[in-house]
């Protein structure tokens, strides 16, 4: 259980441990000299009860009313110094809200929940010494209290104090027993204080409490790996493939350590089973496979993009980046249909990416699928409606299925969008086609000239 969660277990109870502290206090203020009650201790004792039943029903005004008349007639009165206190801080006006609190503390010392609405003001305050005082204080007044051991552990981590933080853990495992939230986190605190011995044995011991649960070698081969004990990290890579040989964010990390080693073969074989865990994620897997795509301009088409691309298609077919892949390696190839249709199952997942459009649209131009092109013309027009090699491909889709008249539409739309020479050249050449094909050789000949005019080949 994480820290933070300690706060919410006891919510039931302190509304009415409040209560009851408030009502204590009200008539505990000097020691009572005779067992009769005076007039004015009775009146202000009403008055005080008065103001708790208006701020538990949010009457806010009225409640500050009285807890100010109540210190009209008694200035030691810290039950109101606490509650004006507590309605300060919920108007967040919290100048005032520790003045009230600061008074409630210097006329009763003793009770605890004058010191824990001060720490949290001071937390909204952004006051991280002094809430780490108070929380401190706080813990040492109730140490058994895991609301007060929560907000301390906090209080130590906002303050820095991550030895101390480190103790508060050992703390917090003895209320709720061991578990990977609090051993990961005590983790980090280690190797925020450059105790990467501290960090290790950590990871040793949730590996012996733990043996089939990768994480905890994961993180020790980690660190090793950025300490440059590299020979260790590879021990606890050996130890886990043993001990955890299915698990594919195992597998993945195996593969990034033989790819820096220069073991290419080993690293593919152990990111292929990581791409069959269905359990890992996406995102791991894509980064991977990020890197083998990055070498296709370079090396052309490998067994090892194609396979990777294809597993990620099978196992997480709603991943668009596998069949992107896909579409990019046929198009690679040359293969444009085929390629047209794997970008058709990328753009279903995600439709946003310009450069699948780019892609896509261009293996339906290679592949004569016009009418394809066509189809998506609503569509691709509202996506994209300064694009001029979307209108561009528009132009000559309709220019092939013979709507001369829409083509040079578009033809002319994307010039107006066109920022580039070759581009405005081609856009000229390909309107100087379109108007020989509807016969008009005056506006052919003129988009012919314009096109030479730019001096590009």
């Amino acid at each position: 259980m994480h820290p933070n969660q300690i706060r919410e277990m006891k919510k039931t109870i302190l509304f009415s441990v409040l209560i009851l502290s408030m009502i204590t206090c009200c008539f505990s203020q000097k020691p009572q000299k005779h067992t009769t009650i005076s007039d004015e201790e009775r009146e202000i004792s009403v008055l005080f009860a008065d103001g708790l039943k208006n701020y538990y029903s949010e009457n806010y005004k009225g409640a500050e009313e009285l807890f100010r008349r109540v210190l009209y007639k008694n200035r030691s009165h810290a039950p109101s110094y606490y509650m004006l206190g507590k309605l300060k801080a919920e108007k967040r006006n919290y100048i005032e809200a520790e003045e009230n609190l600061q008074n409630a503390i210097k006329y009763d010392k003793n009770n605890i929940w004058y010191y824990v609405e001060l720490a949290k003001v001071f937390d909204e305050r952004g006051c991280p010494d002094q809430s780490y005082k108070l929380w401190k204080k706080i813990h040492s007044m109730d140490p058994k209290n895991e609301e007060f051991l929560g907000s301390y552990f906090d209080a130590c981590i906002g303050n820095y104090r991550y030895k101390e933080a480190l103790a508060l853990i050992d703390k917090i495992e003895q209320l709720y027993g061991v578990n990977d939230e609090l051993a990961s986190l005590k983790i980090e605190l280690y190797l925020e204080t450059n105790d990467v011995k501290g960090a290790l044995k950590e990871c040793d011991r949730m590996i012996e409490f733990e043996p089939t649960n990768s994480q905890f070698y994961l993180k020790a081969a980690s660190i090793c790996t950025a300490c440059n004990m590299n020979s260790k990290a590879v021990q606890y890579l050996e130890l886990a493939k043993k001990a955890v040989p299915s698990n594919g964010l195992l597998q993945l990390f195996l593969g990034e350590n033989y790819a820096s080693q220069g073991d290419s073969q080993s690293a593919f074989e152990a990111y292929r089973i990581g791409f069959l865990d269905s359990e890992v994620p996406v995102e791991s897997k894509v980064m991977v496979l990020q890197t083998y795509m990055a070498e296709l301009p370079k090396k052309g088409v490998t067994k090892e993009q194609k396979e990777l691309a294809t597993i990620l298609t099978e196992v997480n077919p709603e991943a668009m980046e596998g069949w992107a892949c896909l579409a990019s390696i046929a198009l690679y190839q040359q293969e444009y249909e085929t390629a047209s249709e794997y970008f058709e199952k990328a753009l279903a997942i995600d439709e946003a990416p310009y450069e699948l459009w780019q892609d896509y649209l261009y293996s339906l131009i290679k592949s004569k699928q016009y009418t394809k092109i066509i189809a998506q013309e609503e569509n691709i027009t509202e996506l994209y409606p300064t694009q001029s090699l979307i209108f561009y491909t528009l132009g000559v889709a309709y220019a092939n299925v013979d709507e001369n008249e829409k083509a040079v539409k578009y033809l002319e739309k994307a010039l107006r969008f066109t920022f580039d020479k070759k581009e405005t050249s081609l856009i000229y050449e390909t309107l100087s086609e379109v108007y020989q094909q509807m016969g008009d050789t005056a506006k052919s000949g003129e988009y012919k000239r314009k096109a030479q005019s730019l001096g590009v080949n």
